[in-house]
This record gives structure tokens, C-alpha cells and sequence, in this order.
């Protein structure tokens, strides 16, 4: 009874159900079922609902400094972001634009628009200029400017993700990444960054 009690409780915290009426609003039955399965992927250790959750909890802490309607695009993008992804595969973020442009029924197409456009900067080491890109933009790579205990935990988990690399083809590419984010989230992200490159050197 204790473990149903749990399952129970654990599926009403899911955002499917959390953001029901949101998504209902704009799109199928199927498409949030898709999306939901897609979520929940065996192979998804990081982006997953755990990500997911992170980033709908930031854009919740910035309520207050948007419209309604901004909030609603904000959390759609959320959903849409990582609906396609692949490990090591460049074109996750278009197949997930893709997916959502073709499975959206809003009516508002600077709405769609918008979305598109927050789904697509988050393939960029870059940050956006625009308000609401922005929120969004740091919404996605919010790990980098935590703990740093929170930051390697996540690293564990990419590296699950990438386990049908070899530890040198994977080094060769995460420290390439990371070292591309430097500079560019502030001192306290470029900090975790670089503590993390000098435990992969060092371990990997």
C-alpha cells in the first residue's frame, strides 16, 4: 500500500499532469503522449523529466516579469526542447522545432514563432538577447551556475548517456564542449567548468 501510495504521488508531481491544461490548450492527445514517451526514454539519464522538471521550475521563478501568454510559451518550449534527443546527434534541436511546428494548433504565430525560436537558441553557445529567449536560454543551462556537487552529478549522468563511446573518444569531445562554454554564463559557471575539465583530464 505504501509503495502504490508513492507511485500515486510521484505521477500526480509529474509536469504531464502538473501542465495538463496547458498542453491540452495547444496541442493533440497523441502529441502529449509522444512527448510524455519521449520524456521518459530508457536512455535519457540527464534530459529527462528530472531536466525537464529543472527547467519548468525556473521559468516559474520568472512568472512575475512576463504576460500569461509568454508563460504559456515558455512552458511549451520546455516540453518541445529535447523532445527529439539523441546522444552526439547535431540535429536534436531541429527535429524537436520540427516537431513542434507540425504538431502545434495555437492560432497565434508570433506565439509559434517565439517558441521556435526559444527551442532553436538552445543549440547555441550563445546567450540571447531577447527577454524571453533569454529566460529560457538560462533556464536550460541553470546546472552550470549551481553547486558544483550538483554540476559533476550531472556529468555522471551525460557520461551514461555517451556509454557507447569510449572514455578517450568521450573526453576528447565533453572537454571540447566545456571548453567552449566558457566565458560566457559568468565566473561561477566558468569556475564549476573548469573544475570539471580538470577532473575529466585527470580520471578519464
Amino acid at each position: 500500500m505504501k509503495k502504490l501510495r508513492l507511485l500515486i504521488t510521484k505521477n500526480r508531481m509529474s509536469p504531464f499532469i502538473q501542465y495538463r491544461g496547458i498542453l491540452e490548450k495547444y496541442l493533440s492527445n497523441f502529441t502529449i503522449r509522444s512527448l510524455e514517451e519521449a520524456w521518459n526514454e530508457p536512455r535519457r539519464k540527464y534530459h529527462n523529466v528530472d531536466h525537464l522538471q529543472q527547467i519548468l521550475r525556473d521559468i516559474e521563478k520568472k512568472r512575475s516579469l512576463v504576460l500569461p501568454i509568454h508563460r504559456e510559451a515558455l512552458i511549451l518550449a520546455a516540453f518541445f526542447h529535447d523532445a527529439v534527443y539523441i546522444p552526439g546527434f547535431k540535429d536534436n534541436e531541429d527535429k524537436s522545432l520540427q516537431m513542434f511546428m507540425q504538431t502545434f494548433k495555437g492560432e497565434d504565430p508570433f506565439m509559434a514563432k517565439k517558441i521556435g525560436e526559444m527551442i532553436e537558441c538552445t543549440k547555441y553557445r550563445k546567450k540571447p538577447v531577447d527577454p524571453l529567449l533569454k529566460i529560457f536560454w538560462d533556464a536550460d543551462n541553470a546546472g552550470f551556475v549551481g553547486p558544483y556537487e550538483k554540476f559533476f552529478e550531472t556529468e555522471k549522468k551525460i557520461r551514461l548517456e555517451f556509454n557507447h563511446l569510449s572514455l578517450s573518444t568521450y573526453k576528447k569531445g565533453r572537454l571540447s564542449f566545456l571548453k567552449s562554454c566558457l566565458g560566457i554564463m559568468g565566473s561561477k559557471a566558468d569556475e564549476n567548468i573548469k573544475k570539471l575539465m580538470d577532473y575529466i583530464e585527470k580520471n578519464y
